[in-house]
């Protein structure tokens, strides 16, 4: 314990790197391990992790450090003495591992499948009783195999895959991915290949298109942790596969609206309106151009006006308009009936990471 007075002092603080994007104000974020994260080789993670929590404890006292967890004579910081910027990187690390190997096998055009997974999961969430929600509950097989998810345990099967290569790589300590977050990584990571193929399509060339969804791309930012439930969510919340467009639209009328609401002009808008009815339910068909189409059909006054304003957003190489209602909504479904764990994917650092002024760097980093 000699060298706890020299840990305890100031180290240098991570480095961040700014994401850009179109809007500053609406989609322009400060995050660790930016776009490195998506370029590192795998190789490298763990000698790179380490250099990211040694140099996360800037200006924090080190707290005492508890026996290892598995190795005999290391020492560990413990979990509940984290600073916020060492679970922050922890999470961030974690995150952008998890959407590397998801991103290995899944594709722009797993999009439509991926999402409505995503919503038949999180979409029986009830607010009266607050039970369903996005707790992967779906890949249970009582609930997988209803009708209303037919078609969807081919792509449960693929990503049961990537979450056992996630797990695999797990830190010592760190806990399994949950199935409702790897549902929800797995919509975002298809929808924003889909979105940065879109612009790299528009633009001059390949290496142009590149850099504008890069330079201008919209990222979803999500909160991890969410718990998985144990039991299926109560039948009958979906619409049927053959519902009727006023059946559809009566699901998402009644989509966690809580039961003390109230109804009339001066009631607060359902929190899936025809704007977020638009954006998502078409997204989740196989052609959602289509899908699309049909809303407005069935009520030119209702969709016709979205449609007409997120065309003209689509119809830019930026998109940004689009995208960032997308998003916003996107984060709306996949917190709906959440239940997080807010030391999910957090593991115990060996306190050696954490020495005098500087980070003690591995050798082969």
């Amino acid at each position: 314990m000699a060298s706890l007075s020299a840990a305890r002092a100031p180290v240098a603080a991570a480095p961040f790197k700014a994401c850009p994007s179109a809007r500053a104000g609406r989609s322009q974020r400060l995050q660790p391990v930016c776009s490195a994260a998506r370029n590192q080789h795998a190789a490298a993670a763990a000698d790179r992790r380490a250099v990211l929590l040694g140099l996360a404890g800037a200006a924090v006292a080190v707290p005492l450090v508890g026996a290892a967890p598995a190795s005999a004579g290391e020492q560990y910081l413990p979990v509940s003495s984290l600073t916020v910027i060492q679970k922050k990187a922890i999470l961030a690390d974690f995150q952008a591992r998890a959407e590397a190997a998801l991103s290995q096998e899944l594709t722009a055009a797993d999009a439509p499948v991926a999402l409505r997974l995503l919503l038949n999961d999180a979409g029986t969430y009830d607010a009266a009783t607050k039970t369903g929600g996005c707790d992967g509950s779906i890949v249970l097989p009582e609930e997988l195999n209803r009708p209303e998810n037919k078609g969807l345990a081919p792509f449960v099967d693929r990503l049961r895959k990537v979450k056992d290569a996630i797990d695999a790589r797990a830190e010592e300590g760190q806990g399994p991915i949950s199935w409702a977050d790897t549902i929800v990584l797995a919509a975002k990571v298809c929808i924003e290949k889909a979105w940065r193929q879109d612009k790299i399509n528009k633009a001059a060339d390949a290496e142009k298109g590149a850099f504008i969804a890069e330079s201008f791309g919209n990222p979803i930012f999500l909160k991890l942790g969410r718990k998985d439930a144990t039991e299926p969510a109560p039948a009958g919340r979906l619409p049927a596969p053959d519902a009727s467009l006023e059946g559809v639209q009566q699901y998402f009328n009644k989509l966690g609206v809580k039961p003390d609401a109230g109804s009339g002009p001066f009631a607060p808008k359902a929190p899936f309106w025809e704007r977020q009815q638009f954006l998502l339910w078409p997204a989740t068909q196989a052609d959602p151009a289509a899908a699309e189409a049909a809303l407005v059909a069935y009520s030119a006054a209702a969709y016709g006006p979205w449609k007409q304003q997120y065309d003209k957003s689509r119809g830019t190489v930026t998109r940004t308009s689009y995208e960032v209602d997308f998003g916003t909504i996107f984060i709306k479904l996949a917190d709906l009936g959440a239940k997080f764990d807010k030391d999910a994917y957090l593991f115990p650092i060996k306190a050696s990471w954490l020495v005098g002024q500087r980070a003690v760097v591995p050798e082969r980093y």
